[in-house]
């Protein structure tokens, strides 16, 4: 019994050393993509070995503590360790937890670096746009990290929490609604880049949205349709929407959602649309609009709910077009008149651009059409 217990002692003994060190989870969950937390979980953990961040022989933080920092239901971490798991890249250690096995997986090619505000992948568009470039990317055998940064409430950047991770070797950037100051910070550093809609306008070979074979559809339309007038209810104005129109000689009157950023950030862009577009209606003494065009998708499911709440008919009493990203289209009664933009083709753009320049090809320009879709709320 004395040599049993010894035995014991010894072993828990053991077990107490070999238990992890509480460390700082070098990722955070993003709840505005439309990819389980349990996948990014194990995405983001499988980035954080292949990176060293983790290396053979730590283990990995118990299922409580990661549910705990990360605030999700224990059911998170086990089917991402399970993930883990399943690509041999950890093996489970009874009463230790999750130990890392040495690399049996070739070597990534290099790391690309995805860099945008903090408050950038609330958006559909950019959200759906970074997950399939990230996709894409791991699988040509590329590391890739997102990284952000803040902005305060006058717009100037603090770039404290991108600098450690872009003092890592990086092989290119893809910036998304950069700032200017994003663009000298990356300069600055001598790092490889390309922007995508960046706030101080479109620069040489960079990706772009064109939005002309589109609204040459949407002209056509209107001047067949005879239209008076167009009202745009709009969340981020699009010049080039504004341009078309104003070069066709299509009056046109704008009306803009102030930019909200924060939890809900959604659903209040929603409420906002729908309370804009019943304001706008409560306000017509007489019909002085044929059409109202929504240029973006969540403000179009609250303002289609204000139209119908008012007892217009589409397209009889009002004519009615959308701006929608593929895979969230706005619903209504009525198929839909919209202009639709591809983040998925876009995605795939990028990355074969980012490759020709990484291999020393030169630049290529890169423009993703907006496709115009006749529907049933604004027709001939």
């Amino acid at each position: 019994m004395y040599t049993m217990y010894i035995t014991a002692r010894m072993r828990y003994a053991i077990l107490w050393r070999m238990k992890p060190t509480p460390r700082d989870l070098p990722f955070a969950l993003n709840r505005n993509l439309r990819v389980p937390l349990a996948t990014q979980l194990a995405e983001n953990l499988r980035n954080a070995i292949l990176s060293g961040y983790y290396k053979a022989g730590d283990i990995l933080p118990s299922y409580k503590q990661l549910a705990r920092d990360l605030g999700v239901s224990l059911r998170i971490p086990r089917e991402a360790m399970a993930d883990l798991v399943a690509r041999n890249m950890v093996a489970p250690r009874p009463r230790i937890g999750c130990e890392v096995l040495p690399a049996r997986t070739k070597a990534w090619k290099g790391r690309i670096h995805v860099i945008a505000p903090g408050d950038t992948f609330v958006t559909y568009f950019a959200a759906t746009l970074f997950e399939h470039f990230r996709q894409i990317m791991t699988g040509e055998g590329w590391l890739v990290d997102l990284l952000s940064f803040s902005r305060n409430e006058h717009g100037k950047s603090d770039f404290s929490m991108l600098d450690d991770a872009l003092s890592r070797a990086c092989d290119f950037a893809l910036l998304i609604y950069p700032t200017a100051a994003t663009i000298r910070h990356l300069e600055r550093r001598k790092i490889r880049y390309i922007c995508f809609a960046s706030d101080v306008g479109k620069r040489r070979n960079d990706p772009a949205i064109s939005f002309k074979a589109a609204m040459d559809g949407v002209i056509r339309l209107i001047h067949r349709k005879k239209v008076r007038k167009v009202t745009l209810i709009e969340y981020r104005p699009f010049p080039e929407i504004h341009r078309c129109l104003a070069k066709a000689g299509i009056p046109f009157a704008s009306f803009e959602v102030r930019q909200m950023t924060g939890v809900g950030y959604l659903e209040r862009i929603s409420r906002r649309g729908y309370e804009l577009t019943r304001k706008f209606l409560l306000s017509r003494k007489r019909p002085g609009s044929d059409l109202v065009f929504f240029t973006d998708d969540f403000i179009a499911r609250g303002g289609m709910c204000a139209i119908l709440e008012a007892g217009l008919k589409v397209p009889e009493d009002l004519g009615v077009i959308t701006f929608s990203n593929r895979g969230n289209m706005p619903f209504f009664p009525l198929k839909l008149t919209k202009v639709e933009a591809n983040p998925f083709d876009l995605a795939h753009m990028i990355v074969d651009e980012i490759l020709r320049r990484i291999a020393g090809l030169p630049p290529r320009e890169i423009t993703l059409p907006v496709q115009f879709v006749q529907g049933d709320s604004f027709r001939p």
